[in-house]
């Protein structure tokens, strides 16, 4: 590939291939749904590698292969999970299925081999260690919420501070001993969380297949859970939107830009209570954005005026929609699915449905929630890099704050521990103009769903007939209308109510679109991944893990989401309405 720029940043490791390496975009493509800059790719390669290497799983077991696993991987400016290494992990280290974490994670490579059912020899000789293992997990799972208020007190006190009295280098300092450290903390308990969570979802799922015939109910039960924190965003903008609406604001933010209209809302003394409103979201969400994972964007506290552009959609979708009341059909649907199930069981059954019931709940919510202050850690470190970026550009180091993004680690601690960039033999400006040129161009460059351990994109299956598209069933229901296809979160404004997002996944800053659009398809995503687990919340059809849904669907097309079969219907002719 012929790439303009610089598109070197920094070097792949020298980790040598191995047969089983598969990389896909199993659950990094939900946290960079686009291509990584620089610096976020330069902090975020050494912290999976980290976090995979201190992970239970991984430390339980000594097999030969532990040593040799590259976990992550930057191709055509996307960062790839080493997929066949986890499978090779749960075959090979515990005996057990890959399609026991494929249908969670959202993983690409289920099928590469014909033997995906246990390996009762490996796993007999495992179960001490999973033993053992599975009690640190409960006193986890015990733990991990106390971790919660903790890094509320955290992370407040850090917004409170004056960052002008500290300099450059103890700020440096800071991101990297206190809240590096306390960030990979946090993420060792979250690992463990998805790992339980996904044990407990495929445990209660294949129980209710094998009860009931009918698999489907799985994600009924798992769907109107309380206290999803994400969950809340969507009442809260409906409630600031209703509000406007009431005070007859509602102009202000519909007839301008976003910006503009923050300015007018914040100096009008009859948006009072909205601004109240507008705090205590900020207070709550505020360390959210889309695309959190990536450095390069403000999140909702260091620019509100995100938060206006999603009350414009709110109040074109009209005032008819009521989060509360689609909760509580959900919340109801899945007390009718728990009946449906308890009738048809002994009352020994119906007791280990209910303990396996709980504890999946348990950790759906403690796994989603935990993404929730996982990503609250992130806050104070953006604060700092874009508080350098802001001084860099300020000393013409660089063109303008962002491109602070575009430097790699070792040149941001040469340039501070130099003083000066050019005493450090940098020149920063002219490393960021190489590196935007190549970052532009896998903006727009087509890459494939899946690699082989050499690196060669892996032809991916689409569908099982013509017109159909196949992914995994993350939210039941059917719904119809027309696509709106959505290639990054700048474009998300586009949506109207009642269609179809299709995109590459979501995480938690695409929540305020889930009130507006009828039906998700996602190309990327697992039954655990925040996009499903939101749409069960307000009973939104969804698919996840459909190779090429935003290059196979249409702009403007009719088409059909079956989020209980996990397929998606193309239709032909004018759109529809849904």
């Amino acid at each position: 590939r012929s790439v303009p720029g610089d598109d070197g940043w920094p070097p792949q490791l020298d980790t040598a291939p191995q047969p089983f390496d598969h990389w896909s975009q199993m659950d990094v493509g939900e946290r960079w749904p686009e291509p990584v800059t620089p610096f976020t790719w330069s902090t975020a390669e050494p912290m999976m590698s980290q976090n995979m290497a201190r992970a239970d799983t991984f430390k339980a077991i000594k097999a030969p292969f532990a040593s040799k696993i590259q976990w992550a991987r930057r191709e055509y400016g996307r960062v790839y999970f080493n997929e066949g290494a986890m499978i090779q992990l749960v075959r090979e280290g515990y005996g057990m299925p890959a399609s026991s974490v494929s249908e969670a994670m959202g993983g690409q490579t289920e099928g590469q081999s014909g033997d995906d059912g246990y390996r009762w020899g490996t796993f007999i000789r495992r179960l001490p260690a999973v033993a053992k293992m599975s009690l640190k997990w409960e006193r986890d799972l015990k733990a991990y919420p106390d971790l919660f208020p903790i890094i509320d007190g955290w992370v407040n006190a850090f917004m409170a501070r004056d960052l002008s009295f500290s300099g450059d280098a103890q700020l440096w300092a800071e991101s990297q001993s206190v809240w590096y450290t306390r960030l990979m903390d946090t993420m060792d308990y979250h690992s463990i969380m998805t790992s339980a969570a996904a044990n407990n979802v495929g445990m209660l799922k294949g129980f209710v297949k094998r009860t009931t015939g009918d698999e489907q109910l799985t994600y009924q039960l798992m769907s109107g859970l309380n206290d999803v924190i994400a969950a809340e965003i969507v009442p809260d903008l409906w409630q600031m939107a209703d509000t406007l609406r009431a005070l007859d604001l509602a102009s202000i933010v519909l007839d301008q830009d976003a910006r503009s209209a923050l300015v007018e809302l914040q100096g009008s003394p009859a948006s009072e209570l909205f601004r109240a409103q507008l705090e205590t979201f900020l207070s709550r969400h505020g360390h959210r954005c889309m695309s959190e994972a990536e450095w390069l964007y403000p999140r909702w506290i260091e620019a509100p005026e995100l938060v206006i552009e999603a009350l414009a959609g709110y109040l074109r979708a009209g005032a008819e929609y009521n989060p509360l009341a689609a909760e509580d059909k959900q919340r109801q649907g899945r007390e009718q699915a728990t009946v449906e199930v308890e009738n048809k069981l002994d009352p020994l059954r119906r007791a280990y449905f209910r303990w396996a019931l709980r504890r999946a709940h348990n950790t759906i919510l403690l796994r989603d929630n935990g993404q929730h202050y996982v990503v609250k850690l992130l806050l104070p470190m953006r604060v700092i890099y874009a508080t350098l970026g802001r001084r860099w550009a300020a000393l013409d180091w660089l063109e303008e704050a962002d491109d602070f993004f575009f430097l790699v680690v070792p040149e941001i601690e040469g340039t501070i521990f130099a003083g000066d960039p050019s005493r450090a033999g940098l020149n920063l400006k002219e490393l960021v103009a190489g590196r935007r040129l190549a970052y532009d161009y896998w903006r727009r460059a087509r890459f494939p769903e899946t690699l082989a351990a050499d690196g060669r994109p892996v032809p991916q299956q689409t569908g099982d007939a013509a017109g159909v598209l196949c992914g995994i069933p993350a939210s039941g229901g059917r719904a119809r209308g027309v696509a709106v296809v959505i290639n990054s979160p700048a474009e998300a404004g586009q949506a109207k109510a009642g269609q179809i997002l299709v995109t590459r996944s979501t995480d938690p800053g695409w929540t305020p679109l889930f009130s507006i659009v009828g039906g998700l398809v996602l190309e990327v995503g697992g039954q655990l991944s925040h996009g499903a687990i939101v749409a069960r919340e307000y009973g939104l059809p969804a698919v996840v893990n459909v190779p090429e849904a935003t290059s196979r669907i249409k702009d403007g097309q009719a088409i059909v989401v079956d989020g209980s079969a996990g397929k998606v219907y193309l239709e032909d002719g004018e759109p529809v309405e849904s």
